[in-house]
């Protein structure tokens, strides 16, 4: 019996050091600067709002020059398949956490090496709007938080400057908690990506409509940056500066003179510029089948006698351990 147990002893190891060895002669490992599949999250500056080709109704676009298409198109990333657009326009921190429990977004964001972030925006937007529908009645479809406050009186602006006021600190602590719990979300479905925050920019900064807005989102946007900053240590991500570096530059980077915040074409190329930047300071690593048609004859000989030898392995190990049953059935037996 014990040389029985040597022999099946020596023929485990003999398994264990040839099966890295088979697994090497089928794959090879592919190390680049760039993400070999990239999911991008958030609201509706992640989507493209507000750029030719953007379709609010048929969301995702892949179309529009978008900073994640360009970086898409830049990697060779393929559209629907290495690379998943899951933004919404509208999306708040709230909003997101519920999309990143359904199976489909979960299953992005777990299959992927790089993780882009935009969100927040509409936390305060929210504030916003809340505070208008409190002074004036907002025509049905309207989408555009300017175009209203621009036709209310002076008397209407100081009611809602106030309003507002009060109502953003309820929405930074908000935006707090929620992004903590995003964020512990997405690492505990991804531990090992990549994941890219954006901090907020302040498209109001020239809104001189009501000069206390200008005040307000610079307070409130600059509590929930810092908020971002803060946290990406502990919750293991990296934070894209877009509000650093997008400062003063409101009328240039944004539509907010056709009173619409999102940005315009050169803000996507700034910011792709940004992201670019950080993802190729980072290296991604993959595994691929080795294609065939570059491996030599002996190789391939080499691989079949690998694959011979451990099939036979395991047949002489199915061998020995039926003969040792039998053998351990037949003394109890004689017993």
């Amino acid at each position: 019996m014990r040389k029985m147990f040597a022999v099946l002893s020596a023929v485990i190891i003999m398994i264990t050091v040839a099966l890295p060895k088979a697994a090497a002669a089928g794959l090879k490992e592919i190390s680049q600067n760039m993400p070999f599949r990239m999911t991008v999250l958030g609201d509706s500056i992640a989507a493209g709002y507000g750029l030719d080709g953007h379709d609010r109704s048929k969301e995702p676009c892949y179309e529009c020059a978008s900073y994640a298409n360009t970086l898409a198109q830049k990697y060779g990333l393929t559209a629907g398949e290495s690379y998943i657009n899951d933004a919404v326009s509208g999306a708040t921190t709230s909003d997101l956490i519920t999309q990143i429990g359904s199976k489909s977004v979960n299953s992005h964001i777990k299959n992927c090496d790089t993780i882009i972030i935009s969100i927040g925006g509409n936390d305060l937007l929210a504030v916003l709007w809340s505070a208008i529908e409190s002074q004036v009645d907002i025509p049905e479809g309207t989408e555009s938080f300017e175009e209203v406050v621009s036709s209310m009186n002076p008397m209407q602006l100081i009611a809602l400057a106030k309003n507002i006021s009060e109502s953003v600190p309820t929405a930074v602590s908000g935006f707090e908690s929620n992004f903590k719990t995003l964020m512990g979300k997405i690492r505990a479905a991804n531990p090992e990506a990549l994941v890219i925050v954006q901090t907020i920019y302040n498209p109001f900064e020239s809104f001189e409509q009501i000069e206390a807005l200008q005040r307000i989102s610079a307070d409130a946007l600059g509590s929930m940056n810092k908020v971002i900053t803060d946290n990406a240590g502990s919750l293991k991500y990296t934070v894209c500066d877009v509000a650093a570096t997008l400062a003063g530059k409101a009328n240039e980077t944004t539509n907010i003179r056709n009173m619409d915040i999102h940005p315009n074409a050169e803000g996507h190329r700034i910011i792709s510029e940004l992201l670019d930047s950080e993802i190729t300071s980072h290296t991604f690593t993959t595994w691929v089948i080795n294609d065939e048609s570059s491996v030599s004859d002996n190789e391939k000989a080499e691989k079949k006698r690998t694959a011979l030898l451990i099939f036979g392995f395991f047949f002489m190990l199915i061998i020995l351990v039926t003969i040792m049953f039998l053998n351990a059935m037949h003394k109890l037996k004689d017993q």
